[in-house]
């Protein structure tokens, strides 16, 4: 790990590393020497649950995700510089090199060669990370794809039984926390060799030195310097920042009003209905986003939207497919937001109670409702 972050020390404002509690609290002299900010977190399958709150320790404005098994290329180290000077685009895509038989070769073909999410501006506002399996940030436009990346030197730093176990792992991962798609590709992925007709190609001379030094950074542990504690995160820690966490009571606590002081619609009208929401709860509620967002999920969890029902006047449910509406953006404890909340009115006239509430997709409804009369008429009028 000092060898791959050593790359950055020069060019890097702040170096943040997280270290699996499995790995010995007391050898961890050489994280200690490159780190500015060093943590430990209690490890809970998939890796990638631990990134929301990863990110979220990094104070600057852009954010560079290395592992310890990955080195920059040449190029790339020579662009970021001027990168991060460079606000058109807030994310940088970086191609994938894995190398393969040997430090000198690597396989430019799918499923090796593949673009990944790597430098991306640490703003609130547009960084979110799914936390799922084989997951990194989500995208967002405008971004920027480069031709020279980074390499991947898991074939040379683990042996095949250790692969064969990485893909046991992966594919054993339950299926709400990992992207499906990714399943067909794994076994090839972590085992190359047992794939035929591969064609590496060479890697560049200048590229070769860094990785060698990280192939050859080898030996015992560096013991931690006495007095140093690294402080460990506790897995509810982590967790609370994860999008599949699962919610306790309090996180239902809201407040909800209807803003308009008289509503009328025509039959089968469709149109917003501005409401007030606070969130009296101790959660924050992420904004939706919508799009394709592939490979990664499309809109922010956990999936906290609003909805309504029409009530006849003798209590039966009118509605039976309701719009969602997403909150325009995160809302956390103690804030308010107002909502345009899509409403389409019911295809017969009359006076119908509306009720608008916040529902936690495949959960449950916030049970908060605004409640107002709405009278349905055949005419635009009063």
């Amino acid at each position: 790990m000092a060898a791959v972050l050593g790359q950055l020390r020069e060019v890097a404002d702040e170096i943040v590393v997280a270290v699996d509690s499995r790995v010995d609290a007391t050898g961890l002299g050489y994280h200690h020497r490159i780190a500015d900010r060093l943590f430990r977190f209690e490890y809970s399958p998939p890796i990638e649950r631990a990134r929301p709150w990863l990110y979220g320790l990094c104070s600057r404005s852009w954010i560079l995700e290395i592992d310890d098994d990955e080195v920059l290329s040449g190029p790339f180290l020579d662009e970021l510089p001027d990168l991060i000077r460079d606000w058109r685009y807030q994310q940088h895509w970086l191609p994938c090199h894995w190398l393969f038989p040997d430090a000198h070769h690597w396989l430019d073909e799918p499923p090796w060669s593949f673009d990944s999410n790597r430098l991306f501006r640490n703003d609130p506002a547009t960084l979110w990370a799914a936390g799922l399996s084989h997951t990194r940030a989500d995208p967002v436009f405008p971004s920027r794809y480069h031709e020279r990346g980074f390499y991947h030197l898991a074939y040379l730093l683990t042996d095949e039984s250790q692969r064969r176990a990485k893909v046991s792992h992966y594919l054993g991962i339950p299926e709400g926390h990992r992207i499906a798609s990714t399943d067909r590709d794994i076994a090839d992925f972590y085992l190359p060799e047992s794939v035929e007709g591969t064609t590496p190609v060479t890697v560049p001379r200048r590229d070769r030195p860094a990785i060698e030094a990280v192939l050859e950074a080898k030996g015992p542990a560096l013991p931690t310097p006495a007095g140093v504690a690294v402080p460990l995160v506790t897995r509810s820690e982590i967790d609370a920042s994860w999008p599949e966490r699962t919610l306790g009571p309090r996180a239902y606590e809201a407040e909800l009003e209807i803003l308009e002081r008289v509503v009328r619609f025509a039959p089968c009208e469709h149109r917003p209905i501005a409401v007030r929401v606070t969130n009296t709860g101790d959660e924050a509620w992420p904004g939706s986003t919508s799009g394709d967002g592939w490979p990664y999920p499309s809109e922010r969890r956990p999936r906290i939207r609003l909805t309504y029902r029409w009530v006849r006047r003798d209590g039966t449910i009118f509605t039976e497919e309701p719009f969602r509406t997403g909150l325009p953006a995160t809302v956390r404890p103690g804030e308010a937001t107002v909502v345009p909340v899509i409403v389409a009115a019911p295809d017969q006239a009359g006076q119908f109670l509306l009720e608008i509430d916040l529902v936690h997709e495949h959960a449950r409804w916030f049970g908060a409702p605004a409640r107002t009369y709405a009278r349905v008429n055949e005419e635009p009028g009063p």
